[in-house]
């Protein structure tokens, strides 16, 4: 059987930093997240990178480390804001941000607050930090067509299923509990949640990435 063709790559959760944390005791902590940035870069090649949400570790990110994330990121990435990304969690408040600088600056193509973005065959509708996320509308089919597009919701918010979840993780953030939410959608690539899963939501395929 031949191995599927690569569509696009999907991660979260990068909360890109000066300073190391303090479980790892790398000596040069921006060069570990550039090897990191190039490999996702590498491994995408043309295809399209989504993110779903926390590019930044705090939302207040210094001139340098802007500097350093317009330099490293992968150009066009499709993206939506985690907490980390917004001031006081408000996307309304997104163009203070570092998060923000790098829409503007054109460096990522932001998707949050349900809009959606058509590329390569995928068409990904975005739904940021405490957005409701909205099932996809109905499109009529014929019986036997093939499908042109795939449609990916690209969601932050805090999601869990058996094996991959926090102690004391409120019962509403179960993975079953989205598969209303998530009807019509072919894929999902959720953030939040560091602790990576594939499960299915109904017909949807869940993908949380973990921590990057």
């Amino acid at each position: 059987m031949p191995k599927p063709s690569l569509i696009a790559v999907l991660c979260s959760d990068l909360h890109l930093t000066l300073q190391s944390p303090v479980c790892r005791a790398d000596e040069d902590w921006r060069e570990v997240q550039a090897g990191y940035l190039g490999q996702l870069n590498d491994l995408a090649g043309t295809v399209p990178i989504i993110c779903a949400g926390d590019v930044f570790d705090r939302w207040n990110a210094s001139p340098e480390l802007i500097n350093f994330a317009l330099k490293y990121l992968p150009d066009r990435m499709i993206c939506v804001p985690g907490q980390h990304d917004l001031p006081n969690h408000r996307r309304d408040l997104m163009h203070r941000s570092g998060y923000g600088v790098l829409v503007a600056a054109g460096k990522i193509q932001d998707i949050s607050q349900a809009a959606a973005i058509s590329v390569e065959g995928l068409v990904s509708y975005g739904f940021g930090w405490e957005e409701e996320i909205e099932p996809m509308p109905n499109e009529p089919q014929r019986p036997g067509a093939v499908k042109a597009v795939i449609h990916v919701a690209v969601i932050h918010r805090y999601m869990w299923t058996a094996g991959a979840k926090w102690p004391g993780a409120p019962e509403e953030a179960q993975l079953s509990a989205f598969k209303k939410q998530l009807r019509g959608y072919d894929v999902a690539v959720v953030g939040d949640n560091h602790i990576h899963f594939s499960a299915m939501a109904g017909n949807c395929l869940v993908f949380n990435c973990g921590g990057f």
